[in-house]
């Protein structure tokens, strides 16, 4: 069964979380019995770092956690511990974020307001933000524009696998076709894409035009996506594009508000079908532009 590494080590970390409370040890107590600090415990609990199969198995045994329970916690710290193909190359430490939750998606839900959404760029549009991007800003590893050109690469070539998300469900602000992110002869090919991208298996891809009017006006302040996982125990992620860093969310609460606001864009969108219209009209006016 697909999942996300890291969302495997969340998963986990309740789950020892749950089971040491419920045998009323502490931290430190829990520790001393396996013989680990009780910040290696307070970590795992907080879904950092892979986990070790072995001292997962010893806090089993420590908590007295036996039968499906524990075959579920060993399981959990099987996956939480995979190394995802994102981290045999170099990659700043967004794009392995998106790589990592993509990789074990079963939906992708995005939204975006100003660019086109990664997996859906051509390699010409990516190499024109790159060039006017500050890339010091997107990780804390150094990144030229070929590494972000290769680890583009790698995540479309995950969406497109057979193996790859069920759906793929995307609205674009109608300011991503209109304004110029790129060389109005570089947006014209990239607009022509996505209109053409939506009649692909499992790619819905839908506009938000300016005039749209979402109900209550909850009007998103930045782009998102949401990613659900075939194991329903898996916790549904949003992920919160800003600036400088993503924002990650996994508690009920706080995706549910990103879920709401989804439903919400999705009744104020264009038809796929009008959709690909303004996506093609946009087109042919960057290439009037641009001659």
């Amino acid at each position: 069964m697909r999942s996300s590494p890291t969302v495997r080590r969340h998963r986990l970390g309740r789950e020892l979380r749950e089971q040491r409370e419920r045998a009323k040890l502490t931290h430190a107590k829990l520790g001393n019995e396996i013989g680990v600090s009780a910040a290696k415990i307070s970590r795992l609990e907080n879904g950092q770092g892979r986990p070790d199969e072995i001292v997962i198995r010893q806090i089993a045994d420590a908590l007295d956690v036996t039968g499906d329970d524990r075959a579920e916690l060993v399981e959990l710290a099987r996956t939480a511990a995979v190394h995802g193909w994102w981290t045999s190359q170099p990659m700043d430490r967004r794009q392995a974020t998106y790589a990592d939750f993509e990789s074990g998606a079963q939906t992708i839900r995005e939204y975006q307001s100003t660019i086109v959404p990664g997996l859906l760029q051509i390699e010409a549009y990516t190499q024109s933000v790159c060039e006017t991007d500050d890339l010091t800003l997107v990780g804390s590893i150094p990144t030229t524009s070929e590494a972000v050109l290769r680890a583009r690469s790698g995540r479309q070539t995950m969406l497109w696998d057979p193996d790859g998300p069920q759906s793929y469900e995307v609205i674009i602000h109608e300011v991503v076709a209109r304004g110029f992110s790129a060389p109005p002869e570089i947006l014209a090919s990239q607009l022509h894409y996505l209109a053409s991208v939506g009649s692909r298996r499992r790619v819905t891809l839908r506009v938000l035009p300016v005039s749209a009017k979402v109900h209550g006006y909850m009007v998103p302040r930045g782009p998102f996506s949401l990613y659900t996982f075939e194991d329903r125990k898996d916790p549904v992620v949003a992920a919160v594009d800003t600036l400088t860093a993503d924002v990650v969310l996994m508690e009920g609460n706080e995706v549910g508000q990103y879920e709401s606001l989804w439903e919400r864009l999705q009744k104020a969108a264009l038809s796929t079908e009008d959709s690909a219209a303004l996506l093609t009209e946009a087109a042919a006016e960057m290439e009037r532009i641009s001659s």
